[in-house]
């Protein structure tokens, strides 16, 4: 009989607990801006906020989460509010970003749009947004010019033959190396 009273009791302490532990899914946002709702869902799972998706409702899809993030959810929203869109059509300029602003702890989010892939971050100030972007512009540049070193590096003087072959060229190679 003591077995049974302890099976019991467990459940009678377990039971309550287990229920209190569930999120209430009881605030729910809706909208007809799947990019925007995309872009939420994104962050949300980022900063580990649960939520379930809704069933479409007068066209429009959503989601529930709990009150509970009610105040994160706020930020979320603010950050969205300030985002920045860069498209970058260098994979270079892209990954350097990413790194870039991962190092700097920020939020960002890559899609593939029809016209590319894009980076969409959420700068705290213009001048942030600014100083990003000088350091991407800067390390492209950087490449470029390591780039071009390698291509341009100390090398015997041209014979007549290649100078003639490089003059008829759209961007001849003395050009490209500033001779």
């Amino acid at each position: 009989m003591t077995a049974t009273i302890r099976a019991v009791f467990t459940l009678l302490v377990l039971v309550p607990i287990a229920c209190f532990a569930q999120v209430a899914f009881d605030r729910t946002v809706r909208s007809s801006n799947v990019e925007e709702l995309s872009d939420l869902r994104a962050l949300m799972t980022k900063h580990g906020i649960r939520y379930r998706n809704t069933d479409l409702e007068r066209g429009m899809e959503g989601f529930s989460y709990g009150s509970v993030d009610e105040s994160r959810m706020a930020s979320l929203r603010k950050k969205l509010d300030r985002q920045t869109l860069v498209k970058h059509k260098e994979p270079e300029a892209r990954e350097y970003m990413q790194k870039l602003l991962t190092e700097m702890n920020h939020d960002f989010i890559v899609s593939s749009k029809s016209d590319g892939i894009w980076i969409k971050w959420f700068p705290e100030s213009k001048e942030q947004s600014d100083e990003v972007s000088m350091k991407v512009v800067k390390h492209m540049f950087d490449l470029q010019a390591a780039r071009a070193n390698q291509d341009c590096g100390p090398s015997s003087a041209p014979s007549n033959s290649t100078l003639v072959a490089d003059a008829r060229q759209e961007r001849p190679r003395a050009a490209q190396c500033g001779r």
